[in-house]
């Protein structure tokens, strides 16, 4: 479940990323962008800085709290649907879906360290 909700958090941002880019780079996407929410082009890149923060979170990760990354996976993905145009919102929903998985993780277990005794040095025997 762990790595399936990175996975998906990482795919998700990924996608966010390049449509996002495409948007601001190709005429045809940035007339569905203009028409469909704003001709400002700062929203676009709201998007893809909450994006990149979300891979990086979600590649975070994969070793370290599962749980809080997830919960801010989760949140930076919602503030991504609202600012994103729904290109955006498409590919955010991968985000959601990872951050859901990573912030239900059921809690880790740390195991315990046996405390090794040390070894003993043979004691000669007595020649008594």
């Amino acid at each position: 479940m762990k790595n399936t909700g990175s996975i998906l958090a990482l795919i998700g941002g990924a996608m966010v990323i390049i449509i996002a880019l495409a948007s601001l780079l190709m005429g045809e996407l940035k007339a569905v962008w203009n028409y469909e929410f704003s001709t400002e082009p700062g929203f676009v890149i709201v998007a893809v800085i909450l994006a990149i923060l979300i891979t990086i979170l979600a590649f975070l990760s994969f070793s370290t709290k599962p749980r809080l990354l997830g919960l801010i996976i989760l949140a930076a993905s919602f503030a991504g649907i609202i600012v994103g145009s729904t290109l955006t919102d498409i590919a955010m929903l991968l985000c959601v879906c990872g951050g859901i998985l990573l912030f239900t993780l059921p809690p880790q277990k740390t195991e315990k360290k046996s405390s090794q005794a040390k070894p003993q040095t043979p004691v000669p025997p007595n020649p008594s």
